[in-house]
């Protein structure tokens, strides 16, 4: 299996994040996981899964759907015990998209992607300006 190549062109950046809510305007990024492959998907990088801190106005502004799913998997209680920001989870993205993805050719893929990249866009404009398309 061929590897990808340090700052590999048009490659697809995965992620899947968890939000608490999906209200653009008072719901937040309370986990991001990602990961990038070829365009063959024969090549895989795991890349980091960070939950995110929030203080208890967030996780009370949660919606129904989300403070339900999120307490039954456990991710309320890690979004608590967290030490990482969002600004520090950015980074810590960004870091990884530099390692792999020439600047801006890293195409987002995933799961609900519109609403992920809306997010993104949003709350992570590093990364959306530097790093995927």
């Amino acid at each position: 299996m061929a590897m990808i190549n340090d700052c590999d062109h048009n490659l697809l950046v995965w992620i899947d994040l968890e939000m608490s809510g999906l209200d653009l305007n008072i719901h937040t990024i309370v986990e991001i996981a990602i990961a990038i492959t070829d365009f063959h998907l024969k090549n895989y990088i795991e890349g980091p899964d960070i939950v995110i801190h929030h203080d208890q106005d967030v996780l009370d502004r949660m919606n129904d759907w989300s403070r339900e799913q999120h307490t039954k998997s456990g991710l309320i209680e890690l979004i608590r015990q967290s030490q990482i920001s969002l600004y520090d989870a950015e980074t810590t993205v960004i870091d990884f998209l530099k390692r792999y993805c020439a600047s801006g050719s890293g195409i987002l893929a995933g799961n609900s992607v519109f609403v992920d990249r809306w997010q993104v866009l949003l709350l992570f404009g590093r990364i959306h300006k530097n790093n995927i398309r």
